[in-house]
């Protein structure tokens, strides 16, 4: 289950770097192609836009160039001509002045003056000036010149009357005379250049009047009405230079000229595939290159991700293991970036939580060890107290024999007249019970001796086990400070991963991957401050139980301090008792050898067997309070027993917890 999980782990971590990875580089390179490609598209389509419109342009100039020196001749002959050189007998003078012009001028077919009166002076005579049928006053070009007087008029092309070529008309009225001069300007010329200027590939420019009808066209007939086409009908829009159009089916372009001489529309046309067509091998180019940066960006994709997830896999493994309690896991490390150090601080945590452990099992065994003395030295003081109980009892027992003597001794010395012999004996019988009781009572004193000599042990014992669990509970609050260094960390580096993800947020799109990378260190984050919250938890448990045992050796130690103090006081006590007993023998000796005078100081030994009646009753409740004593004694052992074996269960539980640590060798030993 944990292969799957780790395998899963690494799938999703090299699945998601890759992802984002590719994401932000494959963005930026096709962001990068794609903005290329259309500026280049544009480029390329402005510079083909750029010669299509430069082409009309030329036409336009061109046309310029080919009307405006007719033209200024025309307004110069306007002029210089009079009524006088219209007279039929100076026509040779003017007709002579007209051939000079026409053999120095280039494209003219004809050049001519018609008069109001019907006249047609022409050169070269192309069979007008004697047609009595011709009346030029009634052509368009002198109409028109007639109508703009003062201004060169051009005209529309049109078939010559004389010999049907296609002409244009330059006219203007005469200054000093009431006629019209023209020349007939021959379109030969402007349609060769016409038609050899090509817009594009295969795109051709033409020439439309402004009344819609064809000048020059290379599949069109000349002079052909195109007014009711849609094309046509765009061109003649005021401020128009380009537009798009449908023309059989297929999408156009067009660039318009309106030249400014004339009035013509330049037209110029192509066919919009032609920039599609240009632009395909920049796209093949392109993606060439994408794809060829995306094969190498892959291989260094692999190499980068694989550099992360590899450290990364052998610390998760190495967590696992530690996770399952074996401490002996190292990570080796070779690098000296974040997992370098990440690295060296889990080697670290690693050493320290198994110095930390083996030195709590050793303190545990030494505790355990104390624990099991302990219980042996209390079985024994358990039975010395027992025993001193049972020596008591005969000392009680004693001096209730006794205490039932001096009554009789008492009562006898009443009747100390009628029977001083009786009294003799029974003076020496309590005499020797005197000694008896001395005896007895020097027996219970090297008891008590002994049992306070032993109470005293177990007072050191007892300080030195709470001294050896107070060693534990100072390790524990080590290891407590270690966990809170741990989860410190831990809780740093969940900050810097939230703070990476925070930037990786506003980064956008291309930090998602920096987010996923940053979300993925502040899971691990977590994992190692939960595994330092359970050993937290453990400690803990041992602190409170460490706690537990002090408090118990503590409650212990003061009732072993109690029964010592009380078997002080019953030393004391039983030094009294042995120096009253041997008052009481003295007295009796003096009682043996003066018997004699018993009889007659009867009163005297009355009050003074009150006063060892006194003693003795006295003897007896201080015997009494010391029996009672010892049972408490003894009551207090048999709990310090139950403390040392529940010390010893503690401790028996608190080595099983850290038997499951598997620590390094050097450890161990």
């Amino acid at each position: 289950m944990e292969k799957k999980q780790k395998r899963i782990v690494k799938t999703s971590i090299n699945g998601k770097l890759g992802f984002a990875f590719l994401v932000a580089l494959l963005l930026p390179s096709l962001l990068i192609a794609s903005t290329s490609f259309i500026a280049s598209k544009e480029e390329l389509e402005n510079q083909i836009h750029g010669s299509a419109n430069q082409s009309v342009v030329t036409i336009d100039g061109f046309i310029n160039k080919h009307f405006d020196p007719i033209v200024k001749s025309v307004d110069y002959f306007s002029d210089q001509l009079t009524q006088e050189d219209l007279q039929k007998e100076n026509w040779d003078s003017t007709l002579n002045i007209f051939k000079n012009y026409f053999e120095t001028s280039e494209g003219i077919l004809s050049t001519f003056i018609g008069t109001a009166k019907g006249e047609m002076i022409q050169y070269p005579d192309l069979g007008l000036m004697n047609n009595a049928e011709f009346d030029p006053t009634t052509r368009d070009w002198y109409i028109k010149a007639k109508e703009n007087s003062g201004q060169v008029v051009i005209s529309d092309p049109h078939q010559a009357a004389s010999t049907g070529d296609w002409v244009v008309t330059v006219s203007k009225t005469l200054s000093n005379a009431d006629a019209v001069f023209a020349v007939n300007l021959r379109m030969d010329s402007l349609y060769e250049i016409i038609n050899s200027i090509k817009v594009g590939q295969t795109g051709y420019p033409f020439l439309m009047t402004a009344n819609q009808q064809i000048i020059a066209h290379p599949t069109l007939e000349l002079g052909l009405d195109v007014s009711q086409e849609e094309w046509a009908k765009r061109m003649i829009e005021p401020d128009i230079t380009s537009f798009d159009y449908i023309f059989e089916g297929k999408e156009k372009q067009m660039f318009v000229q309106t030249n400014a001489l004339t009035g013509w529309k330049i037209g110029g046309t192509m066919f919009t595939s032609e920039i599609s067509d240009a632009t395909k091998p920049i796209l093949n180019s392109t993606i060439y290159v994408v794809i060829g940066s995306l094969i190498l960006l892959s291989i260094y994709l692999i190499v980068i991700i694989r550099s992360i997830t590899k450290p990364l896999k052998v610390i998760t493994d190495a967590s696992v293991e530690m996770s399952a309690g074996d401490l002996r896991t190292k990570v080796d490390v070779l690098k000296r970036d974040e997992i370098g150090i990440l690295g060296k601080s889990f080697n670290k945590m690693s050493t320290m939580l198994a110095s930390i452990i083996s030195h709590i099992h050793n303190k545990s065994e030494v505790i355990l060890s104390s624990s099991e003395e302990l219980s042996s030295t209390i079985d024994e003081s358990t039975k010395s107290s027992e025993q001193i109980a049972a020596a008591m009892g005969l000392v009680q027992r004693g001096l209730e024999n006794q205490t039932d003597k001096l009554n009789q001794s008492f009562a006898s010395l009443k009747v100390v007249s009628e029977d001083i012999q009786k009294i003799y004996q029974n003076t020496n019988t309590v005499t020797m019970k005197a000694e008896e009781a001395e005896s007895k009572i020097d027996v219970g004193h090297e008891i008590v001796s002994s049992t306070q000599q032993q109470m005293k042990t177990i007072e050191g014992t007892f300080n030195m086990l709470s001294a050896d669990i107070s060693t534990v509970n100072n390790y524990a609050n080590k290891i407590n400070e270690i966990v809170n260094v741990i989860t410190s960390i831990s809780e740093q580096t969940n900050l810097l991963a939230l703070n990476a993800a925070i930037e990786a947020a506003r980064a956008g799109e291309h930090g998602k991957g920096f987010a996923v990378v940053a979300e993925e260190v502040r899971k691990l984050a977590e994992q190692t401050n939960n595994s330092s919250n359970q050993v937290q938890e453990i400690i803990t448990a041992i602190q409170r139980e460490s706690s537990k045992s002090v408090e118990s050796m503590n409650s212990s130690r003061l009732e072993v301090t109690k029964g010592l103090d009380m078997f002080i006081q019953t030393e004391k006590n039983f030094m009294e008792i042995k120096m009253l007993i041997e008052q009481i023998t003295d007295q009796l000796q003096q009682v043996v050898e003066s018997t004699h005078q018993i009889a007659q100081n009867s009163e005297k030994v009355v009050s003074d067997m009150t006063v060892v009646e006194d003693i003795s009753n006295s003897s007896k409740r201080e015997i009494e309070k010391v029996s009672i004593a010892t049972e408490q004694q003894l009551s207090s052992m048999e709990e310090i027993a139950a403390t040392a074996e529940a010390l010893e269960h503690i401790v028996e539980d608190l080595l099983k917890e850290v038997e499951t640590f598997k620590l390094p060798d050097y450890d161990e030993k």
